[in-house]
């Protein structure tokens, strides 16, 4: 069991060994920093692949997956605390979904679990696999 080790853009904003720990996002930060990762932005923020709401969603499932993969190793897991974590986002309207074109969709990148395909490509394997 490791210490708890988040992504720069995620913190501890309460984790009472009692309750379920709540993680906070940077939203924008987080976006911004898996976009480039997936290789949808460039690191100056030009759009490489159509930036929509297929990727939007495609994001948002792996910042996700990056704050369970913390935890998972953490005395904070979910696991030993027989409790999920609640993630909360900051708000950043410029990444709401209905801002984007539809383009391959929400339902492909989660339903079709292309988002786990993607963090796996990224990560190397996806949170509580094994």
């Amino acid at each position: 069991m490791s210490e708890l080790k988040l992504p720069a853009w995620a913190r501890v904003i309460d984790g009472n060994p009692k309750l379920a720990v709540t993680i906070e996002v940077d939203t924008d930060a987080a976006y911004n920093a898996w976009l480039r990762e997936l290789g949808v932005l460039t690191s100056d923020g030009a759009d490489l692949l159509g930036l929509d709401q297929y990727w939007i969603e495609t994001a948002y499932q792996c910042i996700k997956m990056d704050v369970q993969a913390a935890l998972e190793l953490s005395p904070l897991s979910p696991v030993l605390m027989g409790r999920a974590a609640q993630i909360n986002f900051v708000r950043a309207p410029q990444w709401e979904l209905k801002k984007y074109k539809v383009g391959r969709g929400t339902l492909a990148a989660t339903k079709g679990r292309e988002a786990r395909a993607h963090y796996s490509r990224v990560r190397g394997r996806v949170p509580f696999s094994g």
